[in-house]
């Protein structure tokens, strides 16, 4: 496909599947769409000899659309291999979890990611996906950004894509409330690039104010 710039070398997808996949957000259907447009997007054929890496509850899904692409898929690190792209699926992980256990697993995280950003090629991309937190009694702890910016600081955060889920009840009454109906995840596209590490993300509490409140 011929691009503004030359040639496309990013992927071997067409025109018709890339600017869909450029916007901020999408309608998500089941895990086979959302693995089969990752890996379409961000694989391409000069780097066939690297696998795909794939973390999450879908790994016979992974391993067919792999294998439809003709890429070779893993599904743990192997001795710092090099991977030409990671797809990190950390939805059932902590869509459940208590907030109180989020520290530690944040950490278990970032120590995975920074692994998975030594072994990656450089200029190529890890996806992770993941919700916020939201309570029943109405707490919001946005750890997708928590996560973001924790792993800005080692590689490059280049956009972050909302994933919306279909409503239980289309017909649910409006609440004088501005609230998150919790149906919808984040996919944080990260890269190992020049500027991984160099342009460092600022920590910050995201979690100081975090009650709905009506205004």
């Amino acid at each position: 496909m011929a691009m503004a710039g030359g040639i496309n070398r990013f992927n071997r997808i067409s025109s018709k599947e890339w600017l869909p996949f450029q916007k901020s957000w999408f309608r998500y259907t089941d895990d086979q769409a959302l693995i089969r447009s990752n890996f379409r997007f961000f694989t391409t054929l000069e780097d066939s000899g690297y696998p795909i890496l794939y973390i999450g509850p879908s790994e016979e899904i992974a391993q067919r659309e792999a294998h439809e692409l003709g890429f070779p898929l893993i599904t743990e690190m192997q001795n710092g291999a090099p991977i030409q792209f990671a797809f990190i699926d950390l939805r059932t992980d902590v869509e459940n979890m208590p907030f109180e256990e989020w520290g530690k697993r944040k950490s278990e995280l970032i120590k995975k990611l920074e692994k998975i950003t030594s072994a990656l090629v450089h200029r190529r991309f890890l996806v992770v996906a993941l919700p916020n937190i939201i309570t029943a009694s109405g707490h919001f702890y946005p750890i997708a950004w928590d996560l973001a910016m924790e792993a800005g600081k080692f590689i490059t955060l280049k956009d972050e894509k909302i994933a919306c889920l279909e409503p239980e009840d289309s017909h649910a009454e409006s609440t004088p409330m501005l609230t998150s109906s919790g149906k919808h995840f984040y996919c944080l596209h990260f890269r190992k690039d020049e500027n991984s590490g160099v342009y460092k993300t600022q920590p910050k509490n995201l979690f100081a104010r975090n009650k709905y409140e009506v205004n």
